[in-house]
């Protein structure tokens, strides 16, 4: 019998998180993944300047994530969750709106700096930090399920902006993103609840076992930045998915140019739909591997089908488009869990408590790698004239974070330090 002031426990609150979060996925691959491309076409439309000259300056934008990251996440110790959210929604109604008006690549370039810690402060520390402390035992599935945002974008948000310019102009669309990123951040702050704890609920909507329990209440422990950075299971984190998200990234900007180099230019809107849905799948079923056979094996998985895909890319779709475009699929059945596999892995070996803290150093520290990717393709592209060395390139430099794969921990490491407040 309830008495009174006691709080109902509220189910549904947690798998609004989870839709909440595959949002989150699709507004990171919109500004950083695969809506970049189409950003920057929209935007070399409306202003005039060079698509190659606005791609290139995205770099910026990525490198401003890793800051923000290291910038932010102490905050979130003393700023609640919802809170975060809310800035980072109105930065991103701020560089909206700007962006609709500006018609300078220095304009551009300064609000996707800025739009760079909007993001750190919604998907990075908002939306991961939240699903961990929600969902500490399923994340697998869960990640699995929201990461699906990554690619979902190209066949949600893409096609809606596209209409949404034809039919009012990029400025109009830019100002009605900016008016529903604002609506967002007032609605988070009364709707974001930090834990399970604050609605009368436990972790996963059900109770949890002692293995379990020790990763998400705090022991007073802690680790040091050096700790973290310096250790064989950090460098093995930074190098792995650090090489991978680069290689995963860069694939991501050729990959409409690619399948017209196959000879399928008349078809791409409809191949870049059927990839994301491929990746998709590919999202949720490695999310199913992730919570049964555990992250590492997942991670494996995900790195053979990389490689084996991209260098068979290569090699044979040069003679045959059909088997190379099938191993584009392919690739993108393992990118699809790679946004999953990262924050799993991180709460796998340091416990939902010490997430936010490894996510600040580790995470920024992969982005910095992955900022390298704009850049590469350009030189590539500039070298020889077209995108399918850059597919050999990323395909041979994948071999090392597959390497790695068999070789970072897949338990979790106790944090060496004893103080009475984690740092």
């Amino acid at each position: 019998m309830e008495t009174k002031g006691t709080v109902r426990p509220f189910f549904a609150l947690g798998y609004s998180y989870v839709v909440f979060n595959f949002l989150h996925y699709m507004l990171f691959s919109l500004y950083q993944v695969l809506g970049v491309s189409t950003i920057c076409a929209l935007f070399a439309a409306n202003t005039g300047i060079p698509f190659t000259d606005i791609l290139s300056v995205n770099t910026y934008g990525t490198l401003a994530l890793c800051v923000g990251i290291f910038a932010i996440a102490p905050l979130a110790k003393k700023i609640k969750l919802n809170r975060i959210f809310c800035v980072g929604f109105i930065i991103l109604c701020i560089t909206s709106f700007m962006w609709g008006h500006c018609m300078t690549i220095g304009a551009y370039t300064l609000l996707v700096i800025i739009q760079g810690f909007g993001l750190a402060c919604i998907v990075q520390i908002g939306g991961n930090g939240l699903i961990a402390n929600w969902f500490p035992r399923t994340r697998g599935t869960v990640f699995g399920i929201t990461t699906i945002g990554v690619f979902a974008v190209s066949f949600i948000i893409v096609p809606i902006i596209k209409a949404s310019v034809a039919a009012r102009g990029f400025t109009g669309t830019m100002d009605l993103f900016a008016v529903f990123y604002l609506i967002l951040g007032i609605v988070c702050l009364f709707w974001i609840k930090e834990t399970p704890a604050l609605v009368n609920m436990l972790p996963d909507n059900r109770p949890m076992e002692a293995d379990a329990q020790k990763t998400v209440q705090s022991d007073g422990s802690y680790w040091t930045v050096k700790q973290l950075i310096c250790s064989k299971t950090g460098i093995v984190y930074i190098l792995l998915f650090g090489v991978l998200n680069l290689c995963n990234r860069g694939c991501g900007v050729i990959s409409s140019s690619l399948i017209t180099e196959f000879g399928y230019g008349d078809s791409v809107a409809k191949i870049t739909m059927a990839l994301a849905a491929t990746a998709c799948l590919g999202s949720f079923v490695l999310g199913v591997i992730d919570s049964k056979k555990g992250t590492k094996f997942a991670t494996s998985v995900f790195s053979i089908l990389f490689t084996i895909a991209m260098l068979c890319c290569f090699f044979l779709g040069r003679t045959n488009s059909k088997i190379g475009l099938a191993m584009w699929f392919l690739m993108y059945f393992g990118a699809g869990a790679l946004a999953n596999l990262m924050v799993s892995t991180l709460v796998n070996l340091y416990g939902a408590v010490h997430f936010n803290y490894a996510n600040r150093y580790l995470t920024s520290l992969v982005n910095a790698i992955v900022a390298l990717a704009y850049i590469i393709v350009a030189k590539i592209i500039a070298g020889f004239g077209g995108v399918t060395y850059s597919v050999l390139f990323f395909g041979a430099l994948s071999i090392v974070p597959l390497i790695l794969s068999f070789v970072i921990p897949d338990k979790y490491i106790p944090a060496p330090n004893k103080k009475e407040e984690a740092l």
